[in-house]
């Protein structure tokens, strides 16, 4: 403690022992001791409350107090009992990364195959879920497809490809999957081996409509459908393609779009997805990998796009509308070019070769005059060897083009008029 009394001396002030200060240092003073005050306090109040946080952590309720080395081990909290199915198949976060959770509810119906000529393995999926791809088709050359599902547990597909590689039966794969799995009636899996075995599971907890087809080479298996007719469309879809010599990927598409045209997933106004795996022995990255892995992480007809896109990708009949290129346009073009000679005429005059029935069609002879055109003029053609097509007609070629057959018409530029003599000086 301090105090100023009231001395003859105002400047000065008396402290503990005797000490005088001038008050001109007087607020420095009076700022360090409000300070030591409040440390000393705050110093107190946490003595106080470490002595009682021990004193409650070393008090036995019902007896003297213990000492903290001598305090037994807490005994661990109880497991938590797994999610009931009502919880289990909520509507799942909007999180990209499904919320990081172990299970996620992915009800869907899917197709898994292999094809017994190529070996290709692969599997086709949809679902009322995003980025479908990411929780469900799994395959590896050489080994399976398999599609874990419904109440979904990813680490199932990586481990059902591990046990079908050290060569178990598909079958077996399943139970011992699910061997410990208490939440084994809310899965939904179908697997093919490399060797054409297959083996699938629904659980009596799956939603309905639920179930699985098996067949040779393949497995169907889908929940909370429409009905029965999903799973019957895609399977009479599959089975009527066999022997086509169809790619493995055009198969997975026709059926996977078949169940959809009846019905599929009973649920709307959800955001969906699809996706479609395949793999072929002699076209996978490093040996193993899938050589097509195709998702449609949202979408609001997310098969269809998934069409579209294999089609697009690799150029399949259905991809563009085909339509045969012939009109006006195609006269002027052609006639266009032969003026400018580049499309052969053969020695015929121009003016009768307009009149024949076959000239406004755009041919092979004149995508050849076309690309001509092109290298005279600096435009990209196929031998550039950056991918260009023949015969592209574009905006750019258009443009040149006229310019060309304008200055072609106009002739050569007249000859400039001499120079003026210079005036005398």
């Amino acid at each position: 403690m301090f105090a100023v009394y009231g001395t003859e001396s105002p400047q000065l002030v008396l402290l503990p022992n005797g000490i005088s200060m001038d008050r001109r240092t007087e607020p420095l003073l009076l700022w360090r001791l409000a300070s030591a005050v409040v440390l000393a306090a705050t110093v107190g109040i946490l003595a106080v409350g470490r002595d009682r946080d021990r004193s409650i952590a070393t008090t036995d309720p019902h007896g003297p107090p213990t000492p903290a080395a001598n305090r037994p081990a807490r005994e661990p909290d109880p497991p938590q009992q797994p999610p009931a199915l009502s919880a289990a198949f909520r509507p799942h976060s909007p999180n990209p990364d499904h919320g990081g959770r172990e299970d996620v509810p992915a009800t869907t119906f899917s197709i898994c195959a292999r094809d017994p000529q190529t070996g290709e393995l692969g599997v086709a999926v949809t679902t009322r879920v995003t980025q479908v791809g990411r929780l469900c088709p799994f395959v590896k050359v050489g080994v399976g497809a398999v599609s874990t599902q419904a109440l979904v547990r990813v680490e199932y597909g990586p481990r059902a490809l591990e046990l079908l590689e050290r060569g178990t039966p598909p079958q077996q794969v399943i139970d011992t999957l699910l061997a410990d799995d208490r939440q084994r009636e809310h899965r939904q899996l179908g697997i093919v081996s490399a060797d054409g075995r297959t083996a699938a599971f629904t659980g009596d907890a799956c939603l309905p409509f639920a179930a699985h087809r098996i067949g040779p080479n393949y497995t169907v298996q889908g929940n909370l459908l429409v009905g029965p007719e999903v799973l019957d469309a895609v399977e009479a879809s599959f089975r009527s393609t066999e022997g086509s010599g169809f790619p493995l990927a055009d198969r997975l598409l026709l059926a996977l779009q078949a169940g959809q045209r009846v019905g599929g997933d009973k649920r709307s106004g959800r955001k969906q997805s699809a996706a479609l795996v395949v793999a072929h022995p002699e076209r996978s990255f490093y040996g193993r990998q899938p050589w097509l892995s195709l998702h449609v992480a949202e979408h609001p007809t997310p098969v269809r796009e998934l069409r579209r896109q294999y089609d697009a990708i690799f150029q399949r009949l259905g991809h563009r509308t085909l339509v045969w290129q012939r009109g006006r346009d195609v006269v002027e073009l052609k006639a266009g070019l032969a003026e400018l000679g580049y499309l052969d005429t053969q020695g015929h005059p121009l003016a009768e070769l307009i009149r024949r029935e076959d000239f406004p069609d755009f041919d092979r002879a004149t995508a050849r005059a076309v690309d001509a055109f092109r290298a005279a003029h600096g435009l990209p053609t196929p031998d550039d060897g950056l991918g260009h097509e023949s015969g592209v007609v574009d905006e750019t070629f258009v443009r040149v083009f006229k310019r060309a057959l304008a200055n072609h018409r106009r002739g050569p530029a007249e000859p400039a008029p001499p120079p003026l003599p210079a005036p005398p000086q």
